[in-house]
């Protein structure tokens, strides 16, 4: 096996063997609770995640993973894909005007779904 693909597939290693699948990125913002407002700067809406600390301290650099986000009702209905292919550890979200007021979920994802995170619910209102 090359070494780009191990280095790949090592962090997918990582996860079953701990078990980690869903939640093995750890969204940090939106936090539950937190009411974003439509209209703002991406600055005031910036997802922010990490990766679970076994994970993250069997790897040299983490940072070079691509996510996709996703938002969620909270019963577990997909309203959008918010991004794909991002690299790093936050996004600056400018959330769509059109997105109705109401309850939400993120969820970050690696693009092959093997390690993912949630968000808890939290709000999006008008400004």
């Amino acid at each position: 096996m090359n070494q780009l693909k191990f280095l790949l597939l090592f962090p997918v290693l990582v996860a079953q063997i701990y078990g980690l699948g869903n939640q093995s990125i750890i969204v940090n913002k939106p936090g539950g609770g937190a009411i974003w407002s439509k209209g703002l700067p991406c600055q005031a809406a910036t997802i922010e995640w990490s990766l679970d600390p076994r994970i993250t301290r069997r790897l040299r650099n983490p940072a070079f993973f691509k996510y996709d986000i996703e938002l969620y009702k909270p019963d577990g209905s997909l309203v959008s894909q918010v991004t794909t292919h991002v690299s790093g550890f936050n996004y600056c979200w400018h959330i769509p005007e059109n997105l109705p007021e109401g309850s939400y979920r993120i969820k970050i994802l690696t693009p092959d779904r093997v390690l993912s995170g949630e968000s808890q619910v939290f709000q999006i209102m008008e400004k």
